[in-house]
C-alpha cells in the first residue's frame, strides 16, 4: 500500500548511530560504550555481553546495517583480516569466495609487496580466478596509509538511511518475495549463513554447476 516498513527504518537509523560510533571514537559517547562494553576489542566486534541496556541492544541491532554495507577500503592492510572481513568490491559478498589456503587469521598486508603494489603471484596462487582479479584491481595508495572503513554504497563511502534501509530490508526479507530466484540471488543467501569457507565455496561451485562429478 505504500507505507514503508517501519521496523527496517528504525534498523536503518539506528545504523546511523552506529556509524557515529566508528567515525567518532573519542567522542563521549563512544568513550562511555566502550568502557561498558568493549574494553578490550574494538566496536566492530563487540558483543551484547551480560545485562545489556535497551540503547546498547538497540545499537547492536543497527549494527548488523553496517556489517552488511561497509567494506574496507585498503591502506597498508594491517588492520583488515583476509578472511573475516569485508574487503573485496563485489555485490554479492565483500569476502573472498575461495576455499582457504592462508591461515584463517591471515591479513591483507600479506598479500601486498615491499614496494608497495599487490603481489600477484601470491594473490593468483591462493584465489580462485573472480577472487585474484577483484582483488589486484583495488587501488592501492602510493604511500602507505591507514585502512579505511567506509559505505560502500555511495561514492563518497557516507553512510544514508535510504540504503541503509534497503540493506535492512535484505536483512529482514534474505530470500526475494518472487517465486523465482536467480543463482544470483540464491548465493546472496547463502552467503550469509555461519558455515566454514569452504562449504560456501562448495556451494557457490554447485550454483555455478562447477562441481567435478564422474560419469558412469
Amino acid at each position: 500500500m505504500g507505507f514503508p516498513d517501519f521496523v527496517c527504518f528504525n534498523q536503518a537509523l539506528l545504523a546511523k548511530q552506529a556509524c557515529r560510533i566508528l567515525q567518532f571514537p573519542n567522542s563521549l559517547v563512544t568513550k562511555v560504550l566502550q568502557a561498558r562494553y568493549f574494553k578490550q576489542t574494538n566496536f566492530l566486534h563487540a558483543k551484547l555481553r551480560s545485562n545489556p541496556s535497551y540503547i546498547w541492544r538497540s545499537i547492536l541491532w543497527g549494527k548488523q546495517v553496517i556489517h552488511k554495507g561497509c567494506r574496507w577500503r585498503i591502506g597498508r592492510g594491517n588492520n583488515v583480516q583476509i578472511y573475516n572481513s569485508n574487503w573485496i568490491p563485489r555485490g554479492e559478498t565483500f569476502r573472498p569466495i575461495s576455499i582457504l589456503s592462508l591461515p584463517t587469521d591471515s591479513y591483507v598486508n600479506e598479500l601486498i609487496g615491499s614496494d608497495n603494489k599487490w603481489d600477484v603471484t601470491k594473490i593468483y596462487q591462493n584465489f580462485v580466478k573472480d577472487d585474484a582479479e577483484l582483488i589486484v584491481s583495488i587501488p592501492l595508495p602510493k604511500e602507505p596509509a591507514d585502512d579505511q572503513l567506509f559505505w560502500h554504497y555511495d561514492k563518497q563511502g557516507n553512510y544514508y538511511v535510504k540504503s541503509g534501509f534497503q540493506i535492512a530490508q535484505k536483512i529482514k526479507f534474505p530470500f526475494p518475495l518472487s517465486g523465482s530466484k536467480t543463482n544470483s540471488e540464491i548465493w546472496k543467501v547463502l552467503w550469509n549463513f555461519t558455515l566454514p569457507a569452504k562449504v560456501k565455496n562448495f556451494m557457490w561451485r554447485a550454483i555455478k554447476n562447477l562441481v567435478p562429478i564422474s560419469e558412469h
